[in-house]
């Protein structure tokens, strides 16, 4: 019976090439590089426009992907090509469309959990929430200028296809699996799905994309499952805030009223999220316990062990 490549390897090593890759990267280029080219250095890069700043956010985020991508890839060595039966037990057809349409579903509900959150929070604590909306990054930009291409279709193959794909193999293959082996499916998938969430703005909404992309994982067997459902996500989050600035909002700084104002979308998005992945739930993850159980298990005899 051969092991899950995915178990080999310490989830200290995978962690530490997310965030090497990721942040150690970007500070060298920052305080070592650009000033290298760049005279001005950081005070040069924050008197730059908003445009520029964006193209370089953007192909920082991208690189920084690619690397954590092919990091994880050569992570576990000879047994590397095994890697392959994850990813070659393709789903059919129909079983794609289901996963897409549960990443769509997935917006809806974390809109909704957006506000259940801030919504509150603006009245407590309005001056929190001001800073939040302000600190949010956009995924697009653009003005009367230029249409900053490079840092546009950075940030549209960064969210559509690496973050799915990277994420998925760390959280839902590395983490899931490396930690199930130590501490039994529940407690490894609630770790790993916390630790995703903490890494997203939408704390709350992360987390439940954390623990259904697990439940996925843990049902199918393989990674394409909750790697299309977070492709279906992103994507329409994508094209959800390419309409907002192009037709709605523009990119005028979100007020408090603003965001009070617009809670109808948060109740839209659980009236259309919610059945969806409550029926696909009842029908595929109820009782979960077995699923968990198999899981922790190695699967019931399948060709990997969890």
């Amino acid at each position: 019976m051969k092991c899950n490549p995915l178990d080999q390897v310490p989830s200290r090593l995978v962690l530490a090439a997310f965030f090497f890759a990721n942040y150690g990267v970007g500070l060298l280029i920052y305080f070592y590089l650009l000033p290298a080219f760049v005279p001005e250095g950081l005070a040069s890069l924050q008197d730059s426009s908003p445009g520029v700043r964006f193209v370089l956010d953007n192909i920082a985020g991208l690189t920084g992907y690619l690397l954590t991508g092919l990091l994880l890839w050569l992570a576990p060595g000879p047994q590397r090509d095994e890697l392959a039966a994850l990813v070659l037990n393709l789903p059919t057809r129909t079983e794609a469309g289901t996963y897409l349409k549960l990443g769509f579903a997935m917006v809806g509900v974390s809109m909704a959990l957006l506000y259940l959150v801030y919504y509150p929070l603006s009245i407590i604590a309005p001056d929190y929430v001001q800073q939040w909306l302000a600190s949010t990054p956009v995924l697009m930009y653009w003005d009367e200028n230029s249409l900053y291409l490079p840092g546009n279709l950075a940030g549209i193959v960064l969210m559509v296809l690496l973050a799915p794909v990277v994420e998925e193999y760390l959280f839902r293959g590395y983490l899931l699996n490396r930690w199930t082996l130590r501490f039994g499916a529940m407690p490894a998938m609630l770790m790993s799905s916390l630790l995703f969430a903490l890494l997203h703005q939408d704390i709350l909404g992360a987390l439940v994309f954390g623990l259904l992309a697990s439940l996925l994982a843990m049902q199918t067997r393989s990674l394409i499952a909750p790697i299309l459902m977070h492709l279906g996500n992103n994507l329409l989050v994508v094209v959800l805030q390419w309409a907002d600035l192009a037709f709605i909002s523009g990119f005028e700084p979100e007020t408090l009223e603003s965001f009070r104002d617009s809670v109808w979308i948060g109740l839209l998005g659980l009236v259309l999220g919610a059945p969806i992945l409550r029926a696909y739930a009842l029908q595929h993850f109820r009782p979960a316990g077995p699923l968990l159980l198999k899981h922790q298990n190695g699967g019931g005899g399948e060709d990997y062990l969890a």
